[in-house]
């Protein structure tokens, strides 16, 4: 049941119950004595019910008594007035229409079970109005075989009084955390000696462990001996006590806290006791920490940047050192090239002088213009001769190396048909060639039916390419072979000169470019050469925007590759 709006209480009409009352007069009828036996025993039911009734009105719980059908068979007054109902009104009515809306609540559910189980039950049943306050009533239900007695006591005095004191401790440890502050008052010698709410809810510590001295338990123990000692001190002292340290809240974390406490004096001067405050500072000591560990990275960043200034002006001092080193060493150098490059090219034109009078007495003594020369003599006259072209030979190529190391040396760069300017190289070569019995190839493959044709110098492509003949002639044995190729490969022209005489190990590959280097002694030994055709020849091919590559193997010979822009 569950109560509605409170109505105006009916008339007080003693004792309701679902039978006759006790005072109701029945008709005269002629009497037996089984009759009598049978009305005395119904008067003293009624007598006993009209006392049940009497005794039920005036009990502080309300009380409704449901038969097995479930129909209001009785209400005391204070039933009466939780419902808001007379309980004429009620009485014969059955409970769930009477109250409908505890039809599929708890309510239904206990009383059917405490019926089905004959058990009693006993719970809570929270009654919500529209209009005024809601209701709490504490339920206890007894089952019978004549049906159930339902007590039900109005708790909501209870529930208001609990509601409020937790929304009371709500606010308090509400304020405890806004103001950060807990506040204790201990007795003159510096004892707690009763209950402190702030302690107990920040610490969550009875009194019986805080009260005394015991609440140095919850200070940090590296901070708890300096606690104790400074409160003591400032207890015996009579003096203002303030101190910081750490406290155990009750998760286990410890706080920063700032305690200040302060004596309250008698009018005899005596101490009556001692008030103060912990203060929660755990956020400022962490940002005093972080701030000093900011400025301790500071400095360190400082430092270091110190450090590195000082370090980058050092080494731009040495970077301005070394650039005026390098620089007088540069200067120094192309003045020594300038030297180099003026002795070379006044010793080849000094050189070249005798050297051409020498070729031209030889040809005037070969041409018996001084009278007759004998076999003998003309034998000598060669060998002469050969030494003064191999003598003018080295000078050019030193004059020549001179000029391209001074930048001296001018390109003529233009389409040139290159199986043309290469076929006309056989007849240079072709005394050296027969001398040694050499096979030589000569092959030449365009675009089509078009010659190839590179953007070179015609001249300097036929220097290099000779050069490299002589060098294969001259590095294959007797009976050899050595061939003369050229195609196109893209937009590139590609000349290749290969031999198969001794080689070059792989070690020495790059240094046959340097100039005045010459290949492995044994190999050169009986082999005439200054050892810079191959660097001029590299120089030239770059110079015409091409290249010089080898690619040899000892015992198999070697391959030389000049590739040139496509025309």
């Amino acid at each position: 049941m569950s109560p509605r709006q409170h109505r105006p209480q009916a008339p007080d009409a003693g004792p309701r119950t679902s039978g006759v009352p006790p005072n109701e007069s029945a008709p005269a009828a002629p009497l037996s004595p089984a009759s009598d036996n049978r009305r005395d025993s119904e008067w003293v039911r009624r007598e006993a019910d009209r006392r049940v009734a009497h005794i039920l009105d005036r009990v502080t719980d309300a009380f409704i008594a449901l038969d097995q059908e479930w129909r209001v068979r009785f209400m005391n007054r204070e039933a009466e007035r939780l419902h808001g109902r007379p309980a004429d009104g009620v009485i014969g009515r059955s409970c769930w229409e009477e109250w409908p809306e505890t039809v599929g609540t708890r309510v239904e559910t206990e009383y059917r079970r405490a019926m089905a189980e004959q058990e009693p039950v006993h719970f809570e049943h929270h009654v919500q109005h529209q209009y005024g306050p809601d209701l709490w009533l504490d339920v206890h239900a007894y089952p019978s075989d004549e049906g159930l007695a339902v007590f039900q006591r109005d708790v909501s005095h209870l529930k208001r009084v609990e509601g409020e004191r937790r929304r009371s401790e709500a606010r308090y440890q509400a304020l405890v955390t806004a103001t950060a502050q807990i506040v204790w008052t201990t007795d003159a010698a510096g004892f707690v000696a009763a209950e402190e709410a702030g302690w107990e809810l920040f610490t969550g510590e009875p009194f019986e462990r805080y009260g005394g001295r015991g609440w140095l338990d919850a200070v940090h123990p590296d901070d708890r001996e300096a606690a104790a000692a400074g409160w003591s001190a400032a207890v015996e002292a009579q003096q203002v006590y303030a101190a910081s340290y750490r406290v155990r809240r009750r998760d286990g974390v410890y706080r920063h806290f700032a305690v200040r406490g302060v004596p309250v004096f008698n009018a005899d001067g005596s101490v009556r006791e001692w008030v103060g405050t912990h203060t929660d500072v755990t956020a400022q000591v962490e940002a005093l920490a972080e701030l000093e560990a900011k400025s301790v990275r500071l400095e360190e960043q400082r430092v270091a940047l110190e450090r590195t200034l000082r370090a980058r002006e050092e080494a731009e001092a040495e970077r301005e050192r070394l650039l005026a080193a390098a620089e007088r060493a540069r200067a120094d150098a192309e003045s020594a090239n300038r030297a180099k490059s003026e002795f070379l090219a006044m010793m080849s034109h000094e050189l070249r002088t005798p050297l051409n009078a020498i070729a031209g007495y030889v040809q005037l003594l070969d041409m018996e213009l001084r009278g007759p020369v004998t076999d003998a003599q003309r034998a000598d006259l060669a060998r002469i001769d050969s030494s003064q072209r191999h003598l003018l030979g080295v000078i050019n190529d030193i004059l020549n190396f001179a000029r391209l190391d001074a930048g001296r040396l001018h390109y003529r760069l233009e389409p040139v048909d290159v199986a043309e300017a290469l076929g006309a190289l056989e007849t240079l070569v072709g005394p050296q060639l027969q001398a040694k019995a050499i096979d030589y190839a000569f092959t030449c493959t365009g675009d089509g039916a078009l010659p190839p044709r590179a953007t070179a110098d015609r001249e300097k492509l036929q220097q290099v390419v000779l050069n490299l003949l002589s060098n294969a002639v001259k590095f294959t044995e007797h009976g050899g072979r050595v061939a003369l190729e050229c195609e196109v490969a893209g937009d590139r022209v590609v000349v290749r000169v290969r031999d198969n005489g001794r080689g070059i190990a792989a070690d020495r590959l790059d240094d046959i470019f340097e100039p005045f280097v010459r290949v492995e002694r044994e190999y050169t030994r009986s082999s005439e050469g200054t050892g810079l055709g191959l660097a001029i020849g590299r120089e030239l091919s770059r110079g015409m925007g091409g290249d010089l590559t080898v690619e040899s193997e000892v015992g198999a010979g070697s391959t030389f590759t000049l590739t040139l822009p496509r025309a």
